[in-house]
């Protein structure tokens, strides 16, 4: 499993990789987790990479929805009391 986020330290991430974490490792799996800075090449770099070392799929949390891939994607965006 490979999960992205703009910034590791946002506490939107440590929030939500608390119980990604817990059932990853619950179910056996290992993941890897990568910083894009909201850089595009990063963005694009990071999803072939990660299909070389066969990921089973790629959870983006507050990522846009451009990673091209044919393994599953979820997406977690960031909701704010202005778009609730």
């Amino acid at each position: 499993m490979a999960c992205f986020a703009p910034d590791m330290s946002e506490g939107y991430f440590t929030l939500v990789m608390q119980g990604v974490e817990e059932q990853l490792l619950r179910e056996h799996y290992f993941y890897f987790t990568a910083s894009h800075y909201w850089k595009p090449e990063l963005m694009r770099e990071y999803p072939r990479v990660l299909m070389e070392r066969a990921v089973d799929g790629f959870l983006l949390l507050n990522t846009p929805a451009e990673v091209r891939s044919p393994l599953p994607i979820v997406l977690s965006p960031r909701i704010t009391m202005h778009q609730a």
